[in-house]
């Protein structure tokens, strides 16, 4: 599953971001979140399910290219607002590869 399809089928909108680990010389970004839930409703909305919830979980993203996090200030430590995913095209590359490139908080 590709990133960007799994992170819409994760819940992160109250939840609050523990840890964060850069480790940019295995482009791997791994985010220890207080709880995960996962979304299973057709709506594609959360509906307080909490089935499949994983205290203390990671979420870890490998071949990352290239993180941002905005707005710029303290170091992340609150409630998740949002995760974006974009397609990463290398220059040497005919095809798009997703990457993580932003972990949003709320201001």
């Amino acid at each position: 599953m590709k990133p960007a399809e799994f992170l819409n089928t994760i819940y992160l909108g109250d939840r609050a971001c523990k840890s964060i680990f850069i480790d940019g010389w295995n482009e791997r970004v791994e985010l220890n979140v207080d709880t995960i839930s996962r979304i299973r409703s057709e709506s594609g909305n959360w509906e307080f399910y909490a089935g499949e919830d994983i205290s203390d979980g990671r979420i870890v993203f490998s071949s990352a290219k290239s993180i941002e996090f905005s707005p710029c200030g303290p170091i992340p430590n609150d409630l998740i607002n949002s995760f974006e995913v974009y397609p990463f095209k290398a220059e040497n590359e005919t095809e798009d590869k997703d990457s993580l490139c932003a972990c949003r908080e709320r201001a």
